[in-house]
Formats: C-alpha cells, sequence, structure tokens
C-alpha cells in the first residue's frame, strides 16, 4: 500500500521550512495590530511574541544553513523552486530578525 514513498526533495523540505519565520512574522503582525486596543501590555505577552521572534529568526537561519549544506552534498536536488523557498525563508528569517531587533534594542 505505501511501497512507492519517495524522500521529500530539497524544495519541498526548504518550503516547508519557509513556513517557521513567516508564522513568527505574522504572530509579530497580529500583536503589533492587537496591542494598541490594550489598556497595558502584559509583560509576558511582549516577551512571548519576542521568544516566538528569536525561534523564527533561529529555525529559519539554521535551517537555511543546513539544507544549503545538504543540497551542496546533492546538487541534482537544486532547481528554481529550491532557490526561490531558500531564499524565502531567508528572507523570513531576517525580517523575524528585524522586528525582535526593534522590539530589543530602544532607539531614539
Amino acid at each position: 500500500m505505501f511501497t512507492s514513498f519517495e524522500d521529500p526533495d530539497l524544495a519541498s523540505r526548504a518550503r516547508a521550512l519557509a513556513g517557521a519565520p513567516a508564522g513568527a512574522f505574522l504572530i509579530a503582525q497580529v500583536y503589533f495590530t492587537l496591542y494598541p486596543l490594550l489598556t497595558t501590555v502584559p509583560r509576558w505577552l511582549f516577551e512571548t511574541v519576542r521568544v516566538v521572534l528569536l525561534l523564527g529568526t533561529v529555525i529559519g537561519l539554521a535551517g537555511v544553513l543546513y539544507l544549503c549544506a545538504q543540497g551542496l552534498r546533492d546538487r541534482r536536488q537544486w532547481s528554481w523552486g529550491a532557490a526561490l523557498w531558500l531564499a524565502l525563508g531567508l528572507a523570513g528569517a531576517l525580517a523575524c530578525g528585524y522586528l525582535l531587533y526593534g522590539m530589543s534594542v530602544p532607539t531614539l
């Protein structure tokens, strides 16, 4: 019944990886949209959003590096789709890192 199972290729693994930073970014955007409605923002909520952004950054960067290393071992798996999804995962991780930096370092 399940004898024709194939291992996922690089593009499908990169597509799955891009979901982590995208989800973290989406949660942060929901927080930024809704926090003006609160009279005071609880500390735990603020720190939870920072942790989610940290996880999105770390998982995104580590995953992209790992999948690039996997792709270097087996160059036949590279395709335009894999490169696109890896670029989107990297962009999402960098966006999460930028938001995390903005929430962590006070600016004038």
